[in-house]
Formats: structure tokens, C-alpha cells, sequence
């Protein structure tokens, strides 16, 4: 070991925080490895090119053996650079000439009304972008505005359009509107949000099946609505619902709302995973939320990949690549950033170019977590999960972190 110097392997990458903890993302593998700090200060020395024999800790064979152990990293005569492993080309954000954008979802929200009450519907929530919400008709934009932005946004590249409001299948332009987007020749994937009872007595799915087989659906159920204990059949209803979707449309996904404490926890979730079971489907749980309460953690630890750490290295793991069109007209970043308005249709019909021309979405999808408050040193922030709506929302600030202790 003596004049050898010693380096991890380019699928594991250490980061280091605040009080010298320490962890290493393993890309290979996918998980996310804690350190104690006497090792995370062995590592840090090896991998600025101390050699073996001159780092100053009585850990440092003990820390070797075990990474080499675990094929984890190599000695070398000579201290060399060696890039960690990366899925593609990312260029940096800035100093080059920037890639066209990916916009991976476009959220369209359709002025329709819902007759439901749901009380969650404007509540803080976690997932809020995946469960439905009634909008007003108030001031909405008319259908040749929505074809207007829906013509433009397919001559970029656009991989999810979702159409989301109160119960967008009635509104009247919403079969012309999935037309064009069906009849574009990108193909991207087409999304409705809506609560599952818009469906259970709605045979348009059925009516209208050339259009809905190639049509993907979010459906949303809460705890009051399928637990309810004084109408025992809502959960075969909705069983019922679920297979009629399954039928006549490409493929749906879920959002469960925990709305209610009554129901016991072990219930709720033995019937989730039935639904799981039985639809091979994803679920998200959404939680309801008090501003006051700050016990919800809003984050979430995802399994590592190169393409996630170098997200979450450029961009916010979240907003990137989401655009939302309301039904007022205004461009936002995201369908629950209300306040953030980048632009207005209504005012602009050029505004979706300009918008990118003029890197105005940037504010957003570069906002990677080592601009947050808070997560500027955590060692998770390159495979952290974060709804950025959530803690703008609570905390008036873009940049804002209160739902979280990992960066304490």
C-alpha cells in the first residue's frame, strides 16, 4: 500500500455536508451509503490525492479493506481523474449553448365544474399535482386559445400532456382537444386527472371508446368516499369503477387521499394492496396538511441511477421538465405554484416560445436542491424527491424548507 494512492470506482460518488458527515451514492447499485464521519474524513483525503501512507487517521486501512472488499474502489501508482459514470451527455447549464427543453409533463387545466364537495379539494396536500381540483369558470380561456397552445406546445418535445380541473369528460371542447393531440405525429402520452365517481355512472368511456382505449387516466379516491361506513357499497362500487376503466381506456394510475383519521390504518392499507395486486398499478398517497403541524417530511429517497443523481445535481427533481397552461391562460411552473406566473396566453399568444427563448422557465427547473434553503448541505439532496409547491406554499418562499429535519 505504501506510494499507492487509492480512489473510489466511477459508479460511487461521495458527498460530503455540513460537520463532515458523509455518504456515498452508489450508481451501480442504487443505494445511498452513510458514513461515520472518522471514515468519511479517510475518503476525503484519498480522493483529493493524499496518498495512502501520508492520511492523517488511524482509520484509514480499516476503511480500504472494507471498500475494496466491497469492489468499491482501486488502488493506483499515480493519482488520476477518472469522470464518474454518467447516463448520456449533460451539458452544463451554463457557458454552452443549451439542448432544446424535454418537457416531460404539461399540465392543461379544463374549466370545468364538479358537483362532488370533496372537502380535501382545496386543502394543503402532499401530490397535490395528482389530485383533482375544481377550477372556476370565472375568466376561463375559450377553446381556440386552448387549440391555439395546444399547436404549439406539440411542435416542441412534449412526452405528457395532462388534462386535469373539476370533471374535464362533459366539458364541451374536451374530445376536439385530445383530437389534436392523438393526431399529432410525436405521440405523446395524453393523461385525464379526474376523481373516480365522475366515472362510476359515466358510460362515455364506453360511448366513445376509439378516442378513451388510447387515453391514460389519474384517478383519485379518498378514505371518506370508499371507507364510508354508512354506504358499505362504495368500495365494490369503486372496485367496479376500477375494472371499467381498465376496459375501455389505455392505462390509469391512482391517487389515494387520506382524508380521514377514523379508519383503522392496517384497513387501509390491506385494501391498497389488493388494488395493487389485482390492477398491477401505482399508487401515490396523498396527505392532508396543517401549516401548523410540520410532522409531514417532504421528502422522499429514491433508489440512485446516473440519470437521477445528475438531475438532481442541475435541475429540481420535481419541476423539471412540468409546465402547466391554467384555465385562466396563465403559464406556471407547476399546477400548485398558483402564485409563480411566468406568462400569460391571453396576453401573448407567443408566450410558450418566449418562455423558453428567453429562459424564464430556468427559474424553475434549475432550481436543483443545493439552492434550497436548508438542503444546500444535506448528503441526500442528489437523490431526494421534494414537492417544491408544498413548501412555497407554507413558507412564502421559493427557495423555502421547513417539512424536513435531514437538512438539520
Amino acid at each position: 500500500m505504501k506510494n499507492k494512492y487509492f480512489k473510489l470506482n466511477k459508479d460511487y460518488i461521495l458527498v460530503v455536508g455540513k460537520e463532515n458527515k458523509g455518504l456515498i451514492y452508489d450508481l451501480k447499485d442504487g443505494n445511498m451509503i452513510e458514513l461515520e464521519k472518522t471514515w468519511t474524513d479517510v475518503l476525503v483525503q484519498l480522493e483529493n490525492g493524499t496518498k495512502v501512507e501520508n492520511v492523517k487517521s488511524s482509520y484509514t486501512y480499516e476503511v480500504i479493506e472494507k471498500i475494496k472488499e466491497e469492489t468499491m474502489g482501486e488502488f493506483y501508482d499515480n493519482f488520476i481523474y477518472e469522470e464518474k459514470n454518467r447516463k448520456g451527455t449533460i451539458l452544463p447549464p451554463q457557458g454552452m449553448q443549451k439542448l432544446p427543453p424535454i418537457i416531460q409533463k404539461c399540465y392543461i387545466q379544463i374549466p370545468s365544474d364538479c358537483d362532488l364537495n370533496c372537502k380535501f379539494c382545496f386543502s394543503l396536500k402532499s401530490y397535490p399535482c395528482f389530485v383533482c381540483t375544481k377550477s372556476s369558470n370565472i375568466n376561463s380561456i375559450d377553446s381556440k386559445i386552448y387549440k391555439t397552445f395546444l399547436n404549439k406546445l406539440l411542435n416542441l418535445n412534449v412526452h405528457n400532456i395532462i388534462f386535469y380541473g373539476g370533471n374535464p369528460l362533459p366539458y364541451i371542447n374536451t374530445e376536439d382537444l385530445l383530437d389534436i393531440c392523438l393526431n399529432n405525429e410525436k405521440r405523446p402520452e395524453i393523461w385525464i386527472l379526474l376523481h373516480w365517481m365522475h366515472i362510476r355512472d359515466n358510460k362515455i368511456l364506453e360511448l366513445e371508446k376509439e378516442i378513451y382505449k388510447k387515453i391514460n387516466f389519474y384517478i383519485i379516491f379518498s378514505t371518506s368516499d370508499i371507507f364510508d361506513k354508512e354506504n358499505e357499497k362504495n368500495i365494490s362500487s369503486f372496485m367496479e369503477t376500477l375494472n371499467y376503466i381498465k376496459k375501455y381506456t389505455k392505462n390509469f394510475e391512482l391517487t389515494f387521499v387520506q382524508d380521514s383519521d377514523e379508519i383503522p390504518e392496517f384497513e387501509i392499507k390491506d385494501t391498497l394492496e389488493i388494488i395493487i395486486n389485482k390492477y398491477k398499478t401505482k399508487i401515490y398517497i396523498s396527505e392532508l396538511l396543517d401549516e401548523n403541524n410540520k410532522s409531514f417530511m417532504n421528502h422522499s429517497f429514491m433508489r440512485i441511477t446516473p440519470e437521477i443523481f445528475w438531475n438532481n445535481y442541475y435541475y429540481h427533481p420535481c419541476l423539471n421538465g412540468t409546465i402547466t397552461l391554467n384555465a385562466e391562460g396563465k403559464i406556471l411552473p407547476c399546477p400548485s405554484m398558483e402564485n409563480e406566473i411566468i406568462g400569460d396566453i391571453t396576453e401573448n399568444e407567443n408566450i410558450l416560445k418566449e418562455i423558453f427563448l428567453e429562459n424564464k422557465i430556468d427559474k424553475y427547473w434549475e432550481l436543483h436542491l443545493g439552492k434550497i434553503d436548508k438542503c444546500k448541505e444535506c448528503i441526500y439532496r442528489f437523490g431526494c424527491f421534494e414537492c417544491r409547491a408544498i413548501e412555497t406554499k407554507i413558507t412564502k418562499k421559493l427557495n423555502g424548507k421547513i417539512l424536513c429535519k435531514e437538512g438539520d
